[in-house]
């Protein structure tokens, strides 16, 4: 934590609106030093329900990031119970793990998933029992599109897209069509 407030202050002097954490020791000390920083929660938390959502509501959180695995019952009863802003992602890896709590990269490259660093291994293939059979454990991707207008109705604020470790020609191709999607359901053209 050495450092930690002089990083938030400086965070604040470079006109940062808000901060994604997952610590409550961050949370804490954005409290404690009365530092103009927004509280966002990141999916690293694996908020599932109005229970924990309320937990950290009380801590001074303004938006949640929920777990990827998050049901439209959760979302609708976080929001109904708490009137957080809300982010889902919409577009991405499917952890196979709770969100943000994998250690498969870590264990097998060394690079930290909690940490930015995730190499995917859950997008491996893998051979079964030294067969030609092969088994990749998230071999989809996440895609809420279909989904889009109903989230909005039950009150998401915001939407992921996961990007890290993407091409810019699918991030600029993923977010395109999501713009053009919700555009049309802004308008009632959808």
């Amino acid at each position: 934590l050495k450092g930690l407030k002089e990083y938030l202050e400086e965070l604040v002097s470079i006109h940062v609106d808000a901060v994604i954490v997952s610590d409550i020791a961050v949370i804490s000390t954005i409290k404690e030093n009365h530092i103009p920083l927004e509280i966002h929660l990141s999916t690293q938390a694996s908020t599932l329900n109005d229970e924990a959502a309320l937990f950290y509501q009380k801590l001074g959180v303004k938006r949640i990031v929920l777990a990827r695995e998050a049901s439209r019952e959760d979302i609708k009863n976080i929001k109904d119970k708490t009137g957080l802003d809300l982010e889902c992602f919409i577009q991405g890896a499917m952890c196979t793990s709770f969100s943000g709590k994998c250690v498969l990269s870590n264990v097998a490259t060394n690079r930290d998933s909690n940490r930015g660093g995730c190499a995917q291994i859950c997008r491996w293939t893998f051979t079964i029992n030294q067969k030609d059979q092969v088994f990749s454990m998230t071999p989809k991707d996440l895609n809420m599109s279909i989904y889009l207008k109903d989230m909005i109705d039950i009150g998401v604020n915001s939407f992921k897209v996961e990007g890290r470790m993407r091409s810019v020609y699918y991030i600029a191709t993923v977010i395109y069509e999501y713009r053009y999607l919700l555009d049309k359901i802004m308008s009632n053209n959808l």
